[in-house]
């Protein structure tokens, strides 16, 4: 059967922006004087989750009445970092989306806020590739169901997920939906049913199936 979707997660599939993550994090936390510092590989390791369980990840020793002090000095703070230095989309990744786009729908759902998804798509002009986009900054839910929002929305019947950490893996699983890893990216899956090891192969494996024009 056709895929009648690519659907794609953002972070470590579609690109790295987590030096400048990163440094977001660390001035928002030097400006509640918490005394922690974040690098972008501690980033990398949280990438996926919605912010709040990030936050408890990272900072787990944070007190409860600094806890919603932090997140939106947090979000301004990674706005403002991300602004200046920006993310590095993954190799061809604008090639073959522009490819892809041509030969079926293209979304994205991220557990990220939705200022972060607006301005991933603002920066790398990519906003025209994607029928539609979903976030957790949005929704509020969890991964999983937000994929099951999307579905329902387009009328989809037969998506595919593509993302990079075993809990992508498991929303692709609750939403009953068929799912790539992007091994390319942060994390790794041992159990995954497909991978890829570059963005170009992720289309050579998904034209093996058939893509259904919208």
């Amino acid at each position: 059967m056709q895929y009648d979707a690519i659907i794609f997660d953002l972070d470590g599939t579609l690109w790295d922006a987590s030096q400048a993550s990163a440094n977001g994090w660390n001035k928002a936390l030097q400006t509640l004087g918490l005394g922690v510092e974040i690098n972008a590989a501690d980033i990398r390791s949280i990438a996926g989750l919605p912010l709040e369980d990030c936050v408890r990840t990272l900072v787990p020793q944070l007190k409860a009445s600094k806890f919603d002090k932090l997140l939106p000095v947090l979000n301004l703070e990674e706005e403002k970092a991300l602004r200046q230095t920006g993310g590095e989309l993954y190799p061809q990744v604008e090639k073959y989306l522009r490819s892809m786009a041509q030969q079926t729908s293209l979304m994205i759902v991220s557990n990220c806020q939705q200022w972060y998804l607006e301005y991933f798509l603002e920066l790398m002009g990519l906003q025209q590739h994607f029928k539609d986009t979903d976030c957790y900054g949005n929704t509020g839910t969890p991964k999983s169901e937000t994929l099951k929002g999307i579905v329902a929305r387009n009328g989809l019947e037969n998506p595919i997920y593509i993302g990079d950490t075993a809990w992508d893996f498991s929303a692709a699983k609750k939403a009953k939906m068929p799912f790539i890893h992007a091994a390319y990216g942060f994390g790794e899956i041992e159990d995954a049913p497909s991978s890829v090891a570059s963005f170009s192969e992720l289309e050579s494996l998904l034209l093996v199936n058939g893509l259904k024009k919208p």
